[in-house]
């Protein structure tokens, strides 16, 4: 709580909703599948956001303004078969928390942009920024033809439940389907170990390397947090690109109001 010029008590919410903002449009993050994810998109978020101002950036007060809701059982979309509805029911009720308060919003997942058609017709106040866009529009726009795909088992059949089961109209994707289970066991892993455990990164190293593409799209959250480097190929990070675009759109509404 504190007095504004007239000495009217308001709270810290109030007087946030009522000031300009020069640094851009309000970000929010929706993250728990896995919670990491949401703190490594967020880290790249502010990154980005270095790199985009260049010398206008001096530090904090150029920092992006984020909100992060991040909910457990959201991770309960490992199953998304088992788990639409409840996932569905999470997943809308933390996108309508984070609307009213954020003028751009983007999901920590690759898996739940399955629901990006849902999100869209709430017809929210604060615009969705898909990570599944951000990847189309940079395998369009870098001409590449062949990308092998890894990620979680929903994501990597390219059925019903992904969100990239469009994008074989675009690119020639390699499906490693004797490889299903062992990426899911690594995701798994990453959740439990961290992304910077010596067996998780040769574990991916390994899923990497015996792949023909050179081409690779980490269509996992967890796996865009593991540090890898394998000769010859050539890694897509969806995280790194949402993030990207995100920042670019909060800073094309500066100093606007949604």
């Amino acid at each position: 709580m504190r007095a504004d010029a007239t000495g009217i008590v308001t709270t810290m919410g109030d007087a946030l909703l009522k000031r300009r903002r020069p640094n851009g449009g309000r970000i929010g993050i929706i993250s728990g599948s896995g919670p990491e994810a949401g703190i490594d998109l967020w880290k790249k978020m502010l990154d980005a956001n270095k790199k985009q101002r260049g010398k206008q950036f001096h530090g904090d007060l150029e920092a992006p303004e984020v909100s992060v809701d991040s909910i457990p059982e959201l991770g309960l979309s490992m199953d998304l078969k088992r788990n639409e509805k409840s996932v569905w029911n999470f997943l809308e009720a933390a996108a309508r928390d984070l609307a009213p308060r954020t003028d751009l919003f983007c999901i920590a997942c690759h898996t739940l942009h399955y629901f990006s058609d849902d999100i869209i017709k709430l017809e929210l106040p604060s615009r969705y920024v898909s990570m599944v866009d951000s990847v189309t529009r940079y395998v369009r726009d870098n001409e590449i033809p062949k990308v092998a795909i890894l990620g979680s088992r929903s994501v990597m059949e390219l059925g019903k439940w992904s969100p990239y089961a469009a994008l074989q109209s675009l690119v020639e994707i390699e499906r490693p389907t004797n490889r299903i289970a062992q990426t899911n066991k690594l995701i798994l892993q990453i959740k439990r170990l961290g992304s910077d455990a010596p067996s998780v990164r040769r574990n991916l190293q390994t899923l990497i390397s015996e792949l023909k593409s050179e081409t690779v799209l980490l269509a996992c959250t967890e796996l865009s947090m593991v540090r890898v480097d394998v000769s010859g190929k050539h890694l897509i990070d969806p995280t790194l690109l949402l993030a990207n675009d995100v920042v670019r759109l909060s800073l094309s509404m500066n100093g606007q109001r949604s």
